[in-house]
């Protein structure tokens, strides 16, 4: 009916983008700050008479941060939602999708909520929407608690800072989907672009989940927005936002256009990614930085085998997922690699992040050791999850041996035994693992 935008920073974000009116969008905005105070103001009944009545609802930084940590904090994530919104829900549809549908948008513009709020709500509340944070100054007003609320002008300005936010979003979107204006665009840059945005926002969101993120919750905010990420970017670059993942695929040969000289520019950027993103963590929340190293009381061996295993898994995953032209074929491509993709780093952060820090990526391993220039355990990590990549690629073509055929061979291909028992020793192991 309206595009359900919900959120004036997303309406500014298309009206840029060209996506909405002007006059279309500022009526949308008017619509959401009111609904935002009438909520708020609705809210406010039913909190007057709570158990949690003396406790103040207001929207500022968390204890311990700096007005300029929440607000660069809200900027960025929803500069992550806004972004995401732009390349999921405005892009034309991908041509191997014969639905009419992308039924992973609003997935992924979820998944921007909960990794901006698990990240950073304790730095600058979360809210990652004007009429968010308008509706909930109102309640803190119509029913103050013990405390006094924040001042008008911290409300206001975070609110500008979302906007500003969307404004953002739509600038990128220009530079990494080109073909949204001109479809004879040339991609090679944006590609490179789309890798770089897409490992910046995994790394740094990595980062502020250490740094200012709860344990229970982190695996879950990296794997939603690297799921965001990969739906955002995969159209243009393939999403990999990992040099293990680019090296998997340059191994496995499965796309005769993506070359080692690709791979190298895919790892450049992601690298590059990683590290600038790491430094941009640990200069916002100096002197905190974040770090890498085998997490007492297991040894580096302990942490470079789990590395290896669950970076094998995730690129296993995205081999099966998202390039096998059995499970993705292009005239009839999947909708939920990217969901399977962020599922394995769950798994994989839950099981393993207390043991090696459930880095499973080489711009993760740089960007975490950057106080140590990536000298430290940067190095060991990333061979490690290297040999997970090449491991991946061994395993794939065990239990995918038609992937190699061509397309008539491989119709009249049958898995022998020994193949399909090899797929099920594999999905057990890492299963009970």
């Amino acid at each position: 009916v309206s595009g359900a935008h919900f959120n004036p920073a997303v309406t500014v974000a298309l009206v840029v983008r060209g996506a909405c009116g002007a006059a279309e969008g500022l009526a949308y905005v008017a619509t959401q700050l009111i609904a935002g105070v009438c909520a708020g103001a609705a809210t406010a009944f039913f909190h007057a008479g709570s158990a949690h009545k003396d406790v103040t609802i207001s929207v500022k930084p968390g204890a311990n941060y700096t007005f300029f940590q929440g607000a660069i904090c809200e900027l960025f994530f929803t500069f992550v939602l806004a972004y995401t919104v732009l390349a999921v829900a405005t892009t034309k549809k991908p041509l191997s999708q014969t639905t009419s549908q992308k039924f992973y948008f609003a997935l992924s513009i979820a998944a921007c909520v909960v990794a901006g709020g698990f990240a950073v709500g304790s730095v600058s509340g979360g809210e990652l929407n004007p009429a968010v944070a308008l509706g909930l100054s109102v309640l803190g007003a119509v029913s103050p608690g013990e405390t006094a609320a924040a001042p008008l002008w911290i409300v206001l300005s975070f609110c500008a800072i979302e906007c500003l936010g969307g404004i953002l979003a739509a600038m990128t979107f220009y530079i990494t989907h080109p073909r949204e204006r001109n479809e004879q665009a040339d991609e090679g840059v944006a590609a490179l672009a789309c890798e770089f945005v897409g490992t910046f926002v995994l790394v740094f969101t990595v980062a502020c989940c250490v740094l200012c993120g709860g344990s229970t919750f982190n695996a879950t905010a990296i794997a939603f927005v690297l799921m965001a990420m990969v739906y955002s970017v995969g159209g243009v670059s393939g999403g990999h936002l990992n040099p293990a993942v680019s090296f998997a695929l340059g191994l496995a040969g499965l796309n005769e256009d993506f070359t080692w000289s690709k791979v190298l520019k895919y790892t450049v950027a992601q690298l590059s990614a990683g590290a600038l993103a790491g430094s941009a963590a640990c200069a916002l929340f100096a002197p905190k930085a974040v770090s890498l190293a085998p997490v007492e009381p297991f040894n580096a061996m302990s942490a470079v085998a789990l590395e290896v295993v669950y970076t094998f898994m995730l690129c296993f995953v995205v081999l099966n997922c998202a390039c096998s032209r059995v499970n993705n074929p292009s005239s009839d491509g999947n909708q939920s690699y990217g969901l399977a993709i962020g599922f394995v780093i769950i798994a994989g952060g839950y099981a393993c992040g207390n043991v090696s820090g459930g880095a499973l990526n080489p711009a993760v391993a740089l960007g975490l050791d950057i106080k140590n220039f990536g000298l430290a355990w940067a190095p060991v990590w990333m061979m490690a999850e290297l040999c997970g990549a090449a491991l991946a690629v061994v395993f794939f073509r065990l239990v995918r041996p038609d992937e190699g055929l061509n397309s008539e061979d491989a119709a009249r291909y049958t898995r022998p035994l020994v193949t399909k028992c090899a797929s099920e020793f594999l999905g057990t192991f890492m299963l009970v693992l």
